[in-house]
């Protein structure tokens, strides 16, 4: 099954591009669509250690990366916000304002595509019925703080006020909210939808520091169709230990 046409989005600092020169071998070896389709790589231009100029990074890339069609975009720092914060926004606001297709896959650097996998979710792109992102289930949100935040924001806007707040468990002695929701390490949606975000939410910055729990929040509330599916079986692996060995042996397997 191929995927219409996508744009790939990764966000980069010098922490991560190490995991990124690896996993995005065994992208290129086993999910062949993402060298076919653009890729866009929001870096982290803040002085060092945590990032560099973006001239920086483009000499880097260009040499480290043989991706056919990558654009570099600099994420510049914003005064008073966390790095965390800062990055994780550039996920939602980038594509906003910077994806030419329809479509984008966001995809972690720790994120590894173990065998070569033809399969996509059925309904990713189906527009009788469309979703407006597929990614991975998970089954709590980690913070009370940034959850009562996300929700004292959603009070301010009108688009969200109206709307039936989203239901959560508090657990004794656990500083997270129970409920179903998303992990985003490989999230396949589309640009209307993070456009919408950023008009709800003008950033440069999200209400909170957590990508996935934000464009969560707000499908959930606006009653918008997502899949959280077991992201998994289509052949992906997340998680950097042990990462150069098992890349070396995806890239090895014949």
């Amino acid at each position: 099954m191929n995927p219409p046409p996508f744009t790939t989005v990764v966000a980069l600092d010098s922490k991560h591009f190490q995991e990124f020169r690896l996993a995005s071998q065994t992208w290129k070896k086993n999910r062949p669509e993402i060298w076919a389709n653009p890729m866009l790589c929001f870096v982290d231009t803040a002085p060092p250690p945590d990032g560099e100029s973006l001239g920086w990074w483009t000499r880097l890339l260009k040499r480290t990366t043989d991706h056919p069609q990558l654009k570099v975009v600099a994420w510049p720092p914003v005064p008073g916000a966390s790095q965390r914060h800062r990055m994780l926004s550039s996920l939602v606001y980038g594509p906003a304002e910077h994806c030419e297709t329809t479509f984008f896959l966001k995809i972690d650097t720790d994120t590894l595509c173990l065998k070569a996998e033809t399969r996509w979710h059925e309904n990713w792109w189906n527009e009788k019925e469309p979703y407006e992102f597929v990614t991975g289930a998970w089954g709590y949100s980690r913070g009370i703080d940034r959850w009562k935040r996300l929700q004292a924001w959603a009070a301010t806007v009108p688009e969200l006020a109206c709307r039936p707040e989203v239901p959560g468990t508090l657990e004794p002695g656990k500083d997270h909210v129970r409920h179903g929701r998303i992990i985003s390490f490989f999230f396949w949606g589309r640009r209307s939808f993070m456009q919408e975000l950023a008009r709800l939410a003008p950033g440069p910055l999200m209400p909170i520091d957590s990508q996935d729990g934000f464009t969560w929040y707000c499908a959930h509330r606006l009653g918008r169709r997502y899949a959280a599916v077991r992201i998994m079986k289509f052949g992906l692996y997340h998680g950097a230990r042990g990462m150069e060995k098992r890349v070396k042996a995806i890239l090895e397997e014949k």
